[in-house]
């Protein structure tokens, strides 16, 4: 499997039918990017070796290198809207993400 084509299809559907600022494209250009890197680092070309595990232990790599909440959760957003992206074009039939916990957003007061 590509995952680069694969990306830069998902980004230009998200550009073209949900209308994202370009700031949100960029950000999540850049969050797939790598945790397509990461996938690739780990062997997975097939969107069915994807595990929950798998993505589990890609979000506590992301707490590992320090990224704020806020950041963690909208790499989860990018990635689940990713997933979801795959299941519609029917590259694949299920979502791993879809039993994680979204990682929290710190609240201001």
């Amino acid at each position: 499997m590509n995952w680069d084509k694969l990306l830069e299809r998902f980004i230009r559907q998200l550009a073209l039918e949900k209308g994202l600022a370009d700031n949100t494209l960029f950000a999540y250009r850049n969050d797939l990017s790598r945790y397509i890197d990461y996938l690739k680092e780990q062997h997975i070309d097939q969107v069915e070796q994807i595990t929950p595990l798998l993505m589990q232990n890609y979000i506590g790599l992301l707490y590992d290198i320090g990224l704020s909440s806020n950041s963690m959760a909208r790499n989860f957003s990018a990635i689940r809207s990713f997933h979801r992206y795959l299941i519609m074009n029917n590259l694949c039939e299920g979502d791993p993400s879809e039993l994680l916990e979204t990682p929290r957003r710190k609240r201001k007061l």
